[in-house]
């Protein structure tokens, strides 16, 4: 039987995604923020949720902001004027500042 690749999809996460498990990591996502100087642990994490909660991070445009909006705000400042490199630069910018010590 062929299906359609929504279809499929949409099938799957019925049977082996339940709702409540998608509520608690569309919470958990929400609340994502970087904690102090851990830019690898919340890029991961950012990363491994916006693929299970993928409606919370489209289009683009959201995903970044969300990504941003999580970063200590030392970092977003910076950051919000150079959104194609927001990954590598919040990552650069929590370095330097973990090293002049005004971020633990």
């Amino acid at each position: 039987m062929a299906l359609p690749w929504d279809e499929v999809k949409s099938l799957m996460t019925e049977e082996f995604f339940p709702r409540n498990e998608v509520k608690k990591l569309q919470a958990e996502f929400w609340d994502l923020a970087q904690d102090s100087g851990e830019s690898l642990a919340y890029t991961t994490r950012f990363h491994e949720l916006s693929l299970l909660v993928s409606h919370m991070v489209t289009p683009l445009s959201r995903c970044i902001e969300k990504y941003i909006g999580g970063l200590p705000r030392q970092i977003q400042d910076t950051v919000l004027g150079r959104n194609p490199d927001a990954i590598r630069l919040s990552a650069t910018l929590t370095d330097n500042h973990v090293k002049a010590g005004t971020l633990t």
